[in-house]
């Protein structure tokens, strides 16, 4: 007896001591990443430098910079919402004179955040499970976390965060998001892609989100473009996110939408939303949440597809920059287009060609979802070129 129950506390530890770890825990400037080895969750914090400390520490400015925090191993059960301050081991400041405020839910029981992908008909969220293992890894020397959901013999979903300043005479503030996808099931797959960010800076204020043309948005939300409207964000008196969804640099989302957060945990790829609606549920009040969703594309085997994004984030009611939604912003007109996708790469204009032709010939082939794809792709090859 004794050496069952014996057994049944080693067990016990060892799950314990598993999910109080973080996978990844890198800190720069003003942002910190954690990646849950629990269930491979993304958590975004954001520096806070209480008004009282900001003159002593912007005397020691070189040294506030590239902060890197990692392998924290906190009580069992702890949230990294609410983690002891002794966690926040800093060796060259004391640990009062900033904190660590979270931008996203990063409760481990109750954040919806998370990606998911589209292949054919099936609809896969990004944790672990059976199905799908986790890796992650951090680069300080390009201050890049790296995240592979891999699905095995289907698709590899990479989540590559690199964390920068918006500006020169800014500490690292921003994240650009890119995620690449690559096939590696055996013949060509319908793919999407859409992320779920369970925001709460604004649940408490007077607007839950706004964007570049509407000041508060306070119940649920959809936008089929995101032209005018650029970004959305969720702030407070203490911090604040905003997601870059339009410009030069960015892929342009399908669909951009706000709701109750338990909305998004349906089954649907594009849930069911009544403008107008309320951020309540039968099991949460007021709790927004933010889905961006993109639009499906047709991915050959092996092959790569990547979608890009920006976070920017503030303090103490400051406004995140909106960096790239405007490229007058970087000093360089619209009409330079730099960016290496906007390339015409000929090999790929070939088989979108023999493709068509293909479909022309066979019409039973024909796909409306992959027609719509094929015209896209054909004008905005047309409208590079300048025709």
């Amino acid at each position: 007896m004794f050496f069952k129950r014996s057994g049944f506390y080693v067990l016990f530890f060892l799950f314990f001591s598993f999910t109080a770890q973080a996978q990844v825990d890198y800190a720069v400037g003003n942002i910190r990443i954690v990646v849950e080895d629990y269930n491979g969750a993304i958590s975004l914090y954001r520096k806070i430098t209480p008004i009282a400390n900001k003159s002593e520490i912007e005397k020691n400015e070189e040294t506030q910079n590239n902060i890197r925090i990692e392998g924290y191993k906190g009580a069992a059960g702890t949230k990294f919402g609410a983690l002891p301050e002794s966690s926040y081991v800093v060796p060259h400041d004391d640990s009062k004179d900033f904190y660590w405020e979270p931008l996203l839910d990063a409760g481990r029981y109750t954040s919806n955040s998370a990606y998911y992908v589209l292949l054919d008909t099936g609809i896969y969220k990004l944790n672990r499970s059976a199905a799908i293992s986790i890796s992650s890894s951090v680069d300080t020397i390009n201050n890049t976390v790296s995240i592979i959901y891999d699905i095995k013999d289907k698709i590899e979903v990479v989540v590559d965060m690199h964390v920068f300043a918006s500006s020169s005479d800014l500490f690292c503030d921003s994240i650009r998001v890119e995620i690449t996808m690559q096939n590696l099931s055996k013949k060509r797959s319908r793919v999407a892609l859409k992320g779920v960010f369970d925001t709460c800076l604004g649940e408490n204020t007077k607007a839950h989100f706004s964007s570049a043309t509407t000041k508060a948005i306070n119940s649920e939300m959809f936008f089929d473009a995101m032209a005018d409207e650029k970004w959305i964000c969720s702030q407070n008196s203490i911090a604040s996110i905003k997601f870059l969804l339009s410009g030069n640099t960015i892929t342009s989302p399908q669909n951009v939408i706000m709701s109750n957060k338990d909305v998004f945990a349906s089954q649907l790829w594009i849930p069911n939303v009544k403008t107008g609606r309320r951020f309540d549920s039968l099991f949460s009040y007021n709790n927004s949440a933010l889905s961006i969703i993109w639009s499906p594309f047709y991915l050959d085997f092996d092959k790569t597809a990547t979608v890009r994004f920006y976070i920017t984030t503030a303090e103490q009611g400051d406004n995140p920059s909106e960096l790239f939604t405007n490229m007058a912003d970087l000093g360089i007109s619209n009409e330079v287009k730099k960016d290496a996708t906007q390339i015409i790469d000929a090999d790929y204009v070939s088989r979108l060609l023999a493709r068509i032709n293909q479909l022309k010939q066979n019409p039973s082939k024909a796909d409306a979802e992959e027609i719509k794809y094929l015209t896209t792709e054909v004008e905005n090859i047309l409208q590079q070129m300048g025709q």
